[in-house]
C-alpha cells in the first residue's frame, strides 16, 4: 500500500479545500471522519491512522467525482501494495 506522507495529504487536503471553496476546514473534518477540528490537528503534526487517511482520501474523491473534477493530481490515493490484490479502503466508514 502506498501511503501518502502527512505532508502530501495535507497538501491534498489544502487543493481540495481550494477546489471546493464552500467547504471550510471544520465543514472538511466532519463531513470526511466526523471531527470538525481534524484539519487543524493535522496542521499541528497529528499522524492520522490508515483508517482516517482512508476516510479523507475517499471523501475527496467522491466529492471530486460529484464536482467532474478528476485527474491523478487531483487528491492523494492509498494503492494497493502488489498486483492483483484487491483492496478496497477508499469506502471505509469514519
Amino acid at each position: 500500500m502506498n501511503v501518502p506522507s502527512e505532508t502530501d495529504l495535507l497538501a491534498s487536503i489544502d487543493a481540495f479545500l481550494a477546489r471546493n471553496p464552500g467547504i471550510g476546514e471544520a465543514r472538511f473534518g466532519r463531513d470526511a471522519t466526523g471531527e470538525p477540528g481534524l484539519v487543524n490537528r493535522l496542521r499541528r503534526g497529528s499522524s492520522p491512522t490508515l483508517r482516517i487517511a482512508a476516510a479523507i482520501t475517499g471523501y475527496m474523491q467522491r466529492k471530486d467525482a460529484e464536482a467532474g473534477h478528476h485527474g491523478p493530481t487531483d487528491t492523494v490515493s492509498l494503492e494497493a501494495a502488489s498486483p492483483g490484490i484487491a483492496t478496497d479502503i477508499t469506502g471505509a466508514a469514519a
